[in-house]
């Protein structure tokens, strides 16, 4: 495009041979006596705009195509139009018998589209025979700047302006001052603002947010601007002056039913639309600033056509036109909950996927390409492409293409092994073997079912296991083609070769009511691995399938797995790893919105929850999971990653979603690797756990941990030892006996000061209580390392049933603390991932032991370390049979089980006696029995306990279950749990 101040020429030339011609005419005439009383008139227009830097900054983005000049002189208006060619910066229009006299004469210079760029008015004095006006008319004002923000969360923008801490700015590039302007629902009008290229700024506590730049206010019309906030991407369109017109959302394509939003400046003073694409200043609807405009009803492919017209009191009016096309009948044509990803139904099949930077998005099925249309906002989301494929097969390979770049579906819910390539099904047609057990409302099942004797959070007792390590053992008694799968899990009537119950058998034995399974999603590595390595978040892991390249068997064995778990009465809950990925080859070529800047979880590949498509990304995950496969719960891998708004987001929609299930969200309340770093204080951390409390979002609980046990990771020194071997500070002890409840004086106060505040919970029910799990050291291992390494009061050899005693201990304070105990599978016959051989360089066992996520037999040690052997349940009954009674103790007793501050603050007292605590609950929380527990962690002496008047009996202490009738004096026995209730 050719512009208009390029190649400038003068116009003398032009000036002075049209001067000659009107020479040339008046000598003609010198031999007549007669007064002239009319004459010729060239003017000379000069388009020069060299004075004006700030239009100068704007000059490309328009040209003169055509100019008029009129005379004016009280009489019929004169009037010559001319056109001009590209890049034409000056021009002559020639009058010709025109009367003499006073003219005003008016210069109006338009574009090509029709808008007036230049203009000018100047009185002269035409009187000569010859008479020649030179004219430099004006840049036209800018009518107005309109600024349309997208994916905004208004009320939080409108609260900030309010306290002062938001401002929006627009800078011009050249001339002009600074102009601070306000938000007003996401929409600043300003009527007077030059022409000129700006950048708009978004600032908050004095940190720019948002700049965008090459904002072009161009002159003589309104300068219309569309900007998302959450890509950056700016539109720019420009309408005649007249009332501004827009619509929200500004889409050509929908699904099902659309609300439109309509606006318009406050000086229209007539507001008509039509839907039917008919003229609305004929015969439109009326409307009011943002009222709502429904297309409903609207047939599949059909569009309807909406026309705005405006008019102010002046006249100036407007008119803007906006096709709707309703796409697709619903947002999820299948069974499950996905609107996402390649969504397979038998008549067709919808491939949709976020892609904000690139419209070059296509996907492959079987072979063939297809290309993918914009279908924006709808059912919360943004940016989303999709298309509609007919008559594709069911289990056909897909894969997405962006900028040519073959990229997985982040919804996917099916892969060919060890590929990138997704399988297109619907797994809700996949049912397992007899129907689903316990469909609907599960709070209303029989005493004998799947709900039995579970009604608060505070009833949960949680085991962690592995899928593969839980059957691996040969002496498991699962099938050797069942082990380490998820039918394995499941096997019914396995025992030891000494008939000692294995697998679910022994999970029913031992009375635990969820069952944590750590990762089961589809992970990268191909070996033995704990399953942190996430690469499909949404598909089963093949390895742990029998059949894992029949896809719908795949699907089938999990929802098995599940369903048989809950016909036996236990829970299941996945371990979810969203805050990483293995590396970024997972979402990059997409986009690289889906990671963070700094490396949160010491992978390099931290997930940007901040960004709204990655965090809903989420919440449609763990919703599939839940609904798909009936899942219970989910336990969250370093949460302290995510924005603790967004774990609010996704546990209130899990509970609108599955609210009956009283399904349990718990993780870690830290990261795995910046211990500072900017937007820190929106992240999960205790101290704003108690923000999520109405949602029932949970934490472990780090300070009960360390206190109970001490350092997770090390030996060797009194800093490694907790309250288990006699260390540590009882007071915190006491506090997370108490279920780390929130201190008074911060009961509803909001965010603590302290984010590592030990008392955190808002409920009891937000405390997960544990010692052990699958990181740092085993329990038992822990207990001998520290007898290995440095402890001179016990050796190992000779002390190994106290050893056993500390054991107990640890779990017994977990399982009468207030809040939702855990256990790490195997605890209860001393589990150990010690490869003996590495022996006698203890740090060395250390080392290998604390973290075995990849340890398979062959790697690193000698043996598999991380099998479950079932041998060690028969050479270890009397800690199973301990850990049973121990659990049993709690189901029995609710007065361990509150689930409500005000119970634990009005009904508990836990008091401190030489290192003693001493927890006492009042019959009212118990079943009318009042409650005594004495922890002692006294190594050499047992402790002497006053008890009030009444029948006192012992029903628990180092042997499990007892009842012993107790006298006024009684001891309670060294490093152990004491229990005594009164009748």
């Amino acid at each position: 495009m050719q512009k208009l101040f390029k190649n400038k020429k003068p116009i003398l030339l032009a000036i002075i041979c049209l001067t000659l011609l009107l020479f040339t005419a008046c000598s003609s005439n010198k031999g007549n006596d007669l007064i002239q009383e009319t004459t010729n008139l060239v003017i000379g227009i000069n388009l020069d705009a060299s004075s004006s830097p700030s239009i100068q900054a704007i000059r490309e983005e328009f040209e003169v195509s055509e100019i008029s000049v009129t005379l004016k002189d009280g009489s019929d208006p004169i009037k010559e139009v001319i056109n001009i060619e590209d890049g034409a910066t000056e021009a002559s229009v020639q009058f010709n018998d025109i009367k003499k006299g006073t003219y005003d004469i008016e210069v109006i210079a338009k574009d090509k589209d029709g808008y007036r760029v230049y203009q000018g008015i100047e009185r002269r004095n035409i009187s000569g025979d010859d008479n020649l006006v030179v004219i430099r008319p004006s840049v036209v004002q800018s009518e107005g700047l309109v600024i349309d923000f997208r994916n905004i969360d208004i009320s939080t923008v409108e609260g900030s302006l309010e306290e002062g801490e938001a401002k929006v700015f627009l800078i011009p590039s050249i001339d002009g001052i600074e102009e601070e302007i306000q938000l007003d629902l996401a929409r600043t009008s300003l009527e007077s603002v030059q022409a000129n290229k700006y950048t708009l700024e978004i600032d908050f506590n004095g940190r720019t947010l948002i700049s965008i730049e090459n904002i072009d206010v161009m002159p003589g019309r309104v300068t219309y601007a569309t900007i998302d906030l959450a890509t950056e991407e700016l539109e720019i369109k420009y309408q005649r002056p007249g009332p501004a017109i827009s619509v929200s959302p500004e889409i050509e394509r929908y699904i099902s039913e659309l609300d439109v939003n309509l606006y318009v400046d406050d000086s229209a003073v007539v507001r008509r639309y039509t839907i039917d694409g008919t003229d609305p200043q004929e015969n439109g609807i009326d409307f009011a600033y943002g009222d709502e405009v429904s297309f409903a009803n609207v047939s599949v492919g059909e569009t309807r056509i909406l026309n705005v017209y405006a008019e102010d009191e002046a006249g100036n009016s407007s008119r803007r036109e906006y096709r709707f096309t309703n796409a697709y009948e619903e947002e999820n044509p299948n069974g499950t909950s996905l609107k996402l990803g390649g969504l397979y139904t038998k008549d067709y099949s919808i491939f949709r996927i976020w892609s904000p930077d690139s419209n070059d998005v296509t996907v492959e099925v079987n072979g063939k390409e297809y290309k993918l249309e914009r279908i924006n906002n709808f059912a919360g989301y943004t940016d989303i492409y999709d298309v509609k494929v007919e008559g594709v097969p069911h289990l056909a390979e897909y894969s997405f293409r962006v900028n040519g770049t073959p990229v997985r579906d982040p919804y996917g819910v099916m892969v060919v092994p060890g590929t990138n390539t997704n399988i297109l099904m619907d797994p809700s047609t996949i049912q397992p073997e007899g129907g689903w057990f316990a469909e609907g409302n599960r709070s209303n099942l029989s005493s004998t079912g799947y709900d039995a004797g579970f009604e608060d959070r505070t009833d949960a007792i949680i085991y962690e296991i592995h899928v593969r390590d839980f059957t691996w053992d040969e002496n498991s008694g699962v099938p050797e083609d069942k082990r380490g799968k998820f039918m394995g899990m499941v096997e019914e009537g396995t025992k030891t070769d000494k008939g000692s119950s294995t697998g679910i058998d022994h999970l029913i034995d031992l009375g635990i009511t969820h069952v944590h399974i750590m990762p089961f999603y589809d992970f990268t590595t191909e070996m033995y691995n704990w399953g942190y390595d996430p690469e499909n978040y949404n598909v089963p892991e093949d390895q742990y399938s029998m059949t894992p390249k029949d896809y719908e068997n795949r699907v089938r064995e999990v929802k098995e797995m599940v369903d048989r778990f809950h016909r036996n009465g236990l829970r299941v809950i996945m371990d979810v790893t969203y805050n990483h990925t293995y590396n970024m080859e997972m979402f990059q070529h997409i986009t690289d919105k889906y990671y963070t800047d700094m490396d949160l979880s010491g992978t390099g590949n931290s997930i940007d929850t901040g960004v709204p498509m990655v965090s809903r990304m989420i919440q449609d995950s763990l919703e599939y999971w839940a609904t798909e496969y009936n899942l219970d719960g989910f336990r969250f891998d370093l949460m302290g990653i995510f924005q603790y708004e967004e774990v609010d987001k996704w546990a209130e929609n899990l509970q609108e979603k599955v609210g009956d299930r009283t399904i349990l969200l718990y993780g870690e309340p830290w990261n795995g690797y910046a211990p500072s770093y900017p937007g820190m204080e929106e992240k999960l951390r205790l101290g704003n756990i108690n923000l999520l409390a109405d949602n029932h979002v949970g934490v472990f609980s780090p300070q009960f941990r360390d206190a109970i046990r001490g350092s997770g990771d090390h030996v060797g020194t009194d800093g490694t030892k907790g309250y288990m071997f006699n260390h540590r500070d009882p007071e915190a002890i006491r506090i997370g006996v108490r279920g780390s409840i929130l201190h008074e004086s911060n009961l509803g106060a909001g965010r603590l000061d302290d984010d590592w505040d030990s008392m955190y919970a808002a409920r009891p029910e937000q405390s997960i209580n544990y010692v052990s799990k699958h990181d740092n050291l085993a329990l038992w291992d822990k207990i001998r390392l520290e007898f290995e390494g440095t402890d001179d009061y016990f050796t190992w050899e000779e002390d190994k049933d106290y050893a056993k005693q500390i054991n107990k201990f640890a779990m017994g304070i977990v399982m009468t603390s207030q809040g939702i105990p855990f256990m790490h599978g195997g605890d209860e016959f001393l589990r150990t991932k010690i490869d003996d051989s590495n022996f006698p360089d203890v740090d060395h066992v250390v080392d290998q032991a604390r973290n075995t996520y990849n340890q398979p037999e062959g790697r690193r040690t000698k043996k598999d370390v991380n099998t479950i052997r079932w041998e060690w349940k028969d050479q270890n009954s009397d800690i199973f049979e301990y850990y049973r009674d121990l659990i049993q103790l709690r189901k029995d007793n609710p007065g361990y089980r509150m689930n409500s501050w005000y119970d634990v603050n009005d009904h508990m007292e836990v008091e401190i006696d030489d290192r003693v605590v001493i927890s006492i609950i009042d019959g009212s929380v118990n079943g009318g029995y009042d409650l005594i527990t004495i922890y002692n962690p006294h190594q050499d002496e047992d402790y002497e306990y006053d008890f009030p008047a009444g029948e006192w009996r012992e029903i628990f202490n180092s042997n499990g279950s007892v009842d012993n009738q107790v006298s006024e004096k009684t001891t309670a026995e060294r490093t152990a749990i004491t229990v005594f209730r009164r009748h």
